[in-house]
């Protein structure tokens, strides 16, 4: 049966709206994509990340998680350095020997972080250090410093310090008590020794 030409009008006029129509979609899709790799790449990004120390005080060799805000703007991965409160001021580059690595986080190339990166505190001095964050950026290829500068306490590991008085005082105690046990035996073998009399 023959279309009437209104018919094929109307037809045509249909699948011409879908097909603008998902022109459209693609266009914001990939406007997103751009608008997200645009963020990742420029420092200015970087003044919105967030991140915390759980917890905010720990001794070397205790684990420790470093936990980031919102990572959709980034590209990974992180670099992760810990750096001395009192050198904050001096380091500009990864390079700086007063960086402290502690590790790479997340998948070279996917948009978006995990949430949580734990390490172990290496042996650096007590004290107060930041967390060093970089990223690189999507367009440029260069890395940025991500301007987080969450918190961590160093401190002293305090359980040898403590466990050298408590071995003293067991030992003291244990000497005490072979001590009195000697007195007693010599006293006991002074009682029985000739010219002592007993009493029944």
């Amino acid at each position: 049966m023959r279309q009437r030409p209104l018919e094929r009008w109307g037809k045509g006029r249909t699948e011409a709206l879908r097909t603008r129509h998902t022109l459209v979609v693609r266009s914001l899709r990939f406007a997103a994509v751009v608008v997200v790799a645009l963020a990742a790449a420029s420092p200015v990004a970087a003044k919105g990340l967030e991140a915390t120390f759980e917890p905010a005080r720990a001794s070397v060799g205790e684990n420790v998680v470093l936990r980031f805000g919102d990572t959709q703007l980034y590209v990974a991965p992180f670099r992760i350095y810990l750096v001395a409160v009192e050198n904050a001021q001096e380091w500009r580059k990864q390079s700086d020997p007063s960086f402290i690595a502690l590790g790479v986080h997340g998948k070279a190339g996917s948009v978006g972080l995990p949430s949580r990166f734990k390490f172990v505190v290496p042996d650096v001095p007590p004290g107060e250090y930041y967390a060093a964050v970089w990223f690189k950026g999507y367009e440029s290829g260069r890395w940025h410093n991500a301007l987080t500068y969450p918190l961590l306490r160093v401190e002293r590991e305090e359980s040898a310090t403590f466990l050298i008085p408590l071995t003293s005082v067991a030992a003291a105690f244990v000497l005490l008590g072979l001590v009195r046990l000697w007195w007693k035996r010599r006293v006991r073998v002074a009682d029985s020794g000739p010219g002592t009399t007993r009493v029944a």
